[in-house]
């Protein structure tokens, strides 16, 4: 990936996210995920990379997947919703899945790069959504569900706006 911002142009988000979960139905599939969208209609439009912002939510489903290999087949689940957040006027995506959750040692230090809590993981994910979302003024963040797993949130702009 280059340093360069990619061009940025108008996306819906729901529309791209359901692009990125045709491309990874036989990954839930034969993972047995269990897919649940909430998602917000007609949302405002952001202003973007489309192919960061694809590359970022493939890589946050992915995580969601994967962060399910140990979890009771029965119990997985990926919830994936959209909002619009008008206090802070912008989108929120939040990927949340049912898995072990993030210890909090790790929690504080996840977006660091060569931060992994993969085996065979390189730690450089994560990192690069984050810089991704703040090169579009969104953000990335991530908490422990109350119950299991972990939510990541992705939030970007409203097209036109200014979010100093």
């Amino acid at each position: 990936m280059s340093n360069n911002k990619g061009t940025a142009e108008l996306l819906e988000l729901n529309k791209l996210i359901s692009i990125v979960l045709d491309l990874l139905h036989g990954e839930m599939v034969s993972q047995n995920i269990p897919l649940q969208l909430d998602f917000t209609d007609e949302l405002p439009p952001i202003m973007a990379g489309q192919t960061e912002v694809q590359q970022s939510i493939i890589n946050l489903i992915i995580n969601a997947i994967e962060a399910q290999q140990q979890t009771d087949p029965q119990k997985r689940c990926l919830r994936i919703t959209t909002k619009h957040d008008p206090g802070n006027n912008c989108i929120v995506v939040t990927i949340r899945d049912c898995g072990t959750g993030i210890s909090e040692e790790k929690l504080q230090h996840i977006f660091d790069p060569y931060m992994t809590t993969k085996a065979d993981g390189m730690g450089m994910g994560l990192a690069i959504c984050r810089r991704i979302a703040e090169s579009y003024q969104g953000r990335l963040w991530a908490e422990n569900n109350p119950d299991s797993g972990a939510s990541f949130h992705l939030s970007f702009p409203v097209a036109g706006e200014k979010n100093d």
